[in-house]
């Protein structure tokens, strides 16, 4: 599947039924050589902030659970593939602080979401398509660059 259509995806998904995280790791399905549903399943419980707490954003937990199954899987040696998952997830998160300036969805929204008022007002105010979409299709596309180009150290994405 192209970037594009990947893209693409991911928006449908998250305008849908499906969190940030699903939303995410369901557009990699195909390069993270994980099954659809697990993957949908695995992730059931990371929107919001990792159960709804507003901690690491569900769009960096998705990428960095396709990332690290993609990885782990293109080595023979266990240890190995832990390290480099390991590195790439590093490399990932440090890029989406970078584009984002924090991983926690708290700081991400600026909304509370245990607070019934604020959570409205998140809804009303736009910021899951503002905010939040942008993190789903950030982290769908350079998830998917870091996976396609592991083998070249990364060189396609700028420091």
């Amino acid at each position: 599947m192209d970037i594009m259509k990947r893209t693409q995806v991911s928006r449908e998904l998250f305008a849908g039924d499906y969190n940030c995280a699903q939303s995410v790791i369901k557009a990699l399905t195909d390069v993270s050589q994980l099954e659809d549903y697990l993957s949908e399943a695995l992730t059931a419980g990371f929107g919001g902030g990792v159960g709804g707490h507003q901690e690491i954003c569900g769009a960096v937990s998705g990428a960095s659970l396709a990332i690290s199954h993609a990885i782990f899987k293109m080595y023979d040696d266990n240890a190995l593939g832990k390290d480099k998952a390991r590195e790439a997830v590093s490399i990932f998160v440090s890029k989406f602080k970078e584009s984002f300036g924090n991983v926690r969805c708290h700081d991400l929204t600026g909304y509370d979401f245990s607070d019934e008022v604020q959570k409205q007002a998140f809804v009303d105010s736009g910021t899951k398509e503002r905010v939040c979409m942008k993190a789903v299709e950030f982290s769908v596309d350079l998830a998917h660059e870091m996976i396609v180009n592991h083998e070249d150290g990364y060189k396609s994405i700028a420091d």
